[in-house]
């Protein structure tokens, strides 16, 4: 049991019901604190996937081009 939690049943006044009812609501906030960090976390790693599978065919299709592409001639011999 953390601090705060103790602090909070001693406010319920040590009745066994109100601290029972103290622990619940904290796992609860808990619980809703751990799913929005890992709403938050699945969200930047969906943006960090996109960017990447964006960067990686920007990539793919300048190599392409660059295949395609005729290379110049030399300058340096004119």
């Amino acid at each position: 049991m953390g601090h705060g939690l103790l602090i909070d049943a001693g406010i319920a006044g040590g009745n066994p019901s109100s601290v029972h009812e103290v622990v619940i609501r904290r796992r609860k906030e808990e619980r809703g604190e751990r799913r929005e960090l890992n709403s938050r976390a699945l969200l930047q790693f969906n943006c960090y996937l996109r960017l990447h599978q964006a960067t990686s065919g920007i990539l793919q299709t300048l190599a392409t081009l660059a295949e395609k592409t005729p290379s110049s001639p030399d300058r340096s011999s004119v």
